[in-house]
């Protein structure tokens, strides 16, 4: 990872590389052809990430999206299968959003099927359902629910269940998170664990305000379907403007903190961890917390950091 360049390598055959910044577009060409030589794939594809490469960057006439000389083979469907954690996905690049599949999140994948054995999990925002497989084929999951507001995505997700082995323990839904989750809430429903993965919500410090609003939203009526015996909220951010933000640099989980509050529960937060390794140098934009929610009826307990 370098400012405004990223490679995801997926196994031998592939490497997708997302510009977000004017100059990786016009060295493109020696981006390409260094990443060829340094790896032996042959097959590397340039994707435009962001409006900006061409308000900030002099990527003049450029849209998000493939740079049409580097996405042969889109067309045509061609697709792969790729695996992380020992869990299957059908992956083709050209139906898909940025790499099309987020390597940063593995080891908070890792992480997840760690506290799912015979739980129940609500996965928020799924894509293409990767951490609902981990709960499931790693970590022995009951039963998941994933929903996302893309057709495609959700369609991905139940594909990749069924690659795996474990549709039967996986729902996929399209929905918005938070028209579900009021009607979930209506019907008296509830999960042991819940994941939280929404997309960047604060591209720049000037949408901050608004995102912490969304994010508080978001969380809270997350918290609110926890299990009233208690449960486990693993709650993401991308946003680097969330991460760094607030008071020692801990916006996010004055956030998050706020939201558990304002869901009238208790609980403690148990971890905070960032990207995977192969992140390292940039991976402070992501952040995770893994809240512990006790029960209705508990008393806070013990943890690093209560809330």
């Amino acid at each position: 990872m370098a400012s405004g360049i990223s490679v995801d390598i997926f196994g031998p055959d592939l490497a997708v590389v997302m510009v977000q910044a004017g100059w990786g577009v016009e060295h493109k060409d020696t981006i390409v052809n260094a990443l060829k030589e340094t790896t032996g794939i042959n097959d590397v594809r340039v994707r435009v990430g962001w409006d900006r490469v061409n308000k900030d960057h002099g990527g003049e006439g450029l849209k998000e999206g493939w740079i049409e000389d580097e996405k042969e083979g889109e067309e045509d469907g061609t697709s792969f299968t790729i695996m992380e954690n020992g869990v299957k996905y059908l992956y083709n690049p050209g139906e898909t959003q940025k790499t099309g599949f987020y390597t940063d999140q593995r080891d908070n994948r890792s992480l997840l099927s760690s506290l799912c054995s015979g739980k129940s999990v609500l996965d928020l925002c799924c894509y293409v359902g990767s951490f609902s497989l981990n709960a499931v084929v790693n970590g022995g999951a009951r039963s998941t629910t994933g929903v996302d507001s893309s057709a495609k995505a959700v369609g991905l997700a139940a594909d990749n269940a069924r690659v795996n082995g474990v549709e039967g323990k996986c729902t996929f839904l399209k929905d918005d998170v938070g028209k579900f989750m009021k009607r979930m809430r209506e019907e008296g429903e509830s999960w042991d664990v819940i994941v939280l993965d929404p997309p960047k919500l604060a591209p720049t410090v000037k949408g901050l305000s608004r995102a912490v609003t969304k994010y508080t939203t978001l969380n809270r009526d997350a918290v609110k379907l926890i299990s009233p015996s208690g449960g486990i909220l693993l709650t993401c951010t991308c946003s680097s403007a969330m991460t760094n933000g607030g008071s020692d640099g801990n916006l996010f989980t004055e956030t998050v903190v706020k939201a558990v509050r304002n869901a009238g529960r208790t609980g403690r937060v148990l971890k905070k961890t960032h990207t995977a390794g192969c992140h390292a140098g940039g991976g402070e934009y992501l952040t995770a917390l893994t809240v512990a929610i006790d029960p209705i009826e508990g008393d806070g307990g013990e943890g690093e950091e209560e809330v």
